[in-house]
């Protein structure tokens, strides 16, 4: 993918900006956004795992339920831990596939946009000082704005 097509040289706004990455890595970016919303989700659902094995497991002990009905809510809960364990490293994964990807699209136009700066501006210490603070790895920043 050519990465002056992906992103193209001129101002954003906070939304395109939170766009870019989807730009430049759809399917890592749509990865880091469902475990972004599942990572919220999981506590709720391990709430309710855990109430209903809790449940589940004292009808078991009433003898109002048979064992069996525990292994459904086990295996839920196996689930929920199986996530828990695997999503961390997938989205980090996921991660690192956007930074390369927003790297790789957007460097070249900052560098690009910092050659074409007046000379004066590159003299000038404040003003070099505030380029370089605020132009620190962007990419970074960028593909950041999808963790937020």
């Amino acid at each position: 993918m050519d990465s002056q097509k992906t992103v193209k040289k001129r101002e954003y706004t906070f939304l395109e900006i939170l766009l870019i990455p989807f730009r430049c890595a759809f399917v890592p970016a749509i990865a880091l956004l469902i475990y972004t919303v599942l990572n919220g989700l999981t506590p709720i659902m391990q709430v309710i795992v855990m109430a209903k094995t809790i449940n589940t497991t004292i009808a078991v002990v009433e003898n109002r339920a048979s064992i069996s009905s525990v292994y459904l809510s086990a295996f839920f809960m196996l689930l929920l831990i199986g996530y828990q364990w695997m999503s961390e490293g997938l989205a980090r994964f996921s991660q690192s596939k956007v930074n390369l990807n927003v790297r790789a699209a957007f460097r070249t136009i900052v560098t690009e946009k910092i050659a074409r700066l007046n000379y004066k501006h590159v003299e000038n210490d404040e003003t070099w000082n505030l380029i370089k603070r605020i132009l620190q790895k962007p990419e970074d920043q960028i593909a950041g704005a999808l963790l937020m």
